[in-house]
């Protein structure tokens, strides 16, 4: 994905997606094997800005609204596209992967509802957090670079909290 790098543009593309997608007239299932890569990049890439507070945490969580709906519009027609995506969805919440990754995963998979919660991040859950305030405790605030780490953690914080509020 060329845009990478540029959240507005990315996020009007998401956009544009979102309506096709939405559109009753345009058969898209054809197209989607273009569609999906972009969406699932906005949603779990590394780095979608080269700002470091820049808001692509709402670009993820607007892409990965719109990849779900694009699983549920075509979920029937392409009976393995529901598990394909919810399969890289908790790649990226391998430990291993950055925290913005991570967010995304969680982001993405707390959208498929409680069921989904509940099977992928729920085993999860008590473990990142131990991890995440064990970091936070040994975070300095010494420089731009501990600020940005701090503000990752508490925003992955806050994707696992919502996800366990959707299973509730």
């Amino acid at each position: 994905l060329e845009m990478v790098g540029k959240t507005d543009t990315c996020r009007t593309l998401v956009r544009l997606a979102d309506a096709l997608i939405s559109n009753p007239n345009l058969h898209l299932g054809l197209h989607l094997h273009q569609m999906l890569p972009a969406l699932i990049t906005c949603v779990v890439a590394r780095r979608l800005s080269s700002r470091p507070f820049d808001d692509h945490w709402g670009l993820r969580e607007e892409a990965a609204r719109t990849l779900v709906k694009a699983c549920n519009a075509f979920g029937d027609q392409y009976t393995a596209l529901k598990a394909r995506v919810i399969k890289t969805l908790c790649e990226a919440m391998s430990p291993d992967k950055p925290l913005s990754t991570q967010y995304g995963g969680m982001a993405g998979l707390s959208l498929f509802g409680p069921k989904t919660v509940d099977a992928f991040i729920l085993p999860l859950a008590k473990g990142n957090w131990e991890k995440w305030e064990k970091a936070l405790e040994s975070q300095g605030y010494n420089n731009s670079a501990d600020f940005e780490r701090r503000f990752e953690i508490q925003q992955c914080q806050h994707a696992l909290l919502n996800a366990l509020g959707i299973f509730m």
